[in-house]
């Protein structure tokens, strides 16, 4: 994914719904002409060739009843994706719509969307619309842009249609997705060295970080990366990974990185973590 590129849309799609809202909201075909396309293009689903995404997918007998899109992996099919109107009301009702199209399509995955709100559902992981979760979730009309593009990793094609079955242990994130800072944890590439006197005049001192958890245990590791993987651990991978499908503990390499990423989990899981970077030579 061009993050340059993807930043931009962001903020033309910000500014189209802040400007053109109340022409949005009148219609499911401007939201998606306007809104909903040039995501999907700029996630890799080309809306204009038949092998990637089929438009108006016909999901019965009835000509009305039709998935606005059926996502393709060359000729094997991957997602639905059904639209509504700018600001409509995505609930059970919106809900068992998608899982029922996705069921006729024989899919697991969903996405449910008003063009600023976007919800993908794994059916693998319940198919009630009255208690379906979403597996990611993310506003364009409210979401800061570093966020979105963390989100829109699940629904890029060459993600969306590949199988993650570690969430440690695979790369799912490209190094261009953070910061391209070196390692904090070596004494090459992180700055100065713990002499026991304070650091090398010139040089970047290297960090670690100290967390505090919700029930005041303290996590200070000698190495960053240590301390980053316990509270992980702690925090329980499966829930970091709800918020954070594409998780990739390898893409974090940097102190800095990592204490942004926890604070985005701990915002995101509604848990209060204590995050401090200091020197090591402390």
């Amino acid at each position: 994914m061009d993050l340059t590129k993807a930043m931009k849309l962001f903020e033309e799609l910000k500014q189209r719904i802040d400007e053109h809202g109340d022409y949005l909201r009148e219609s499911e075909y401007r939201t998606r002409i306007l809104l909903v396309d040039p995501l999907l293009r700029m996630l890799g689903w080309n809306v204009e060739d038949f092998h990637c995404v089929e438009i108006e997918f016909r999901t019965a007998q009835s000509v009305n009843e039709r998935a606005d899109y059926l996502l393709k992996n060359d000729k094997s099919k991957v997602a639905i994706v059904e639209a509504k109107k700018l600001g409509t009301d995505m609930g059970p009702v919106e809900r068992r719509q998608a899982k029922e199209y996705a069921d006729y399509a024989d899919v697991s995955q969903c996405v449910l969307t008003d063009g600023a709100k976007w919800m993908l559902y794994d059916l693998n992981q319940g198919r009630n619309p009255d208690e379906m979760e979403p597996k990611v979730e993310f506003d364009i009309g409210n979401d800061v842009s570093e966020h979105l593009v963390m989100h829109c990793l699940t629904l890029w094609r060459p993600n969306f249609t590949s199988k993650v079955d570690s969430l440690i242990g695979s790369d799912t994130l490209d190094s261009s997705t953070v910061d391209s800072e070196p390692s904090d944890d070596s004494p090459t590439g992180g700055g100065a060295l713990d002499t026991g006197k304070g650091p090398i005049k010139g040089k970047k001192p290297q960090t670690r970080l100290v967390v505090t958890m919700p029930n005041g245990e303290r996590i200070d590791h000698h190495n960053a990366t240590d301390t980053f993987a316990e509270v992980i651990e702690k925090l329980g991978i499966d829930r970091v990974r709800g918020v954070f499908p594409r998780f990739n503990i390898k893409a974090y390499n940097h102190t800095a990185n990592r204490k942004r990423f926890l604070e985005k989990v701990a915002g995101r899981l509604g848990v209060q973590l204590q995050i401090e970077i200091v020197p090591k030579w402390i």
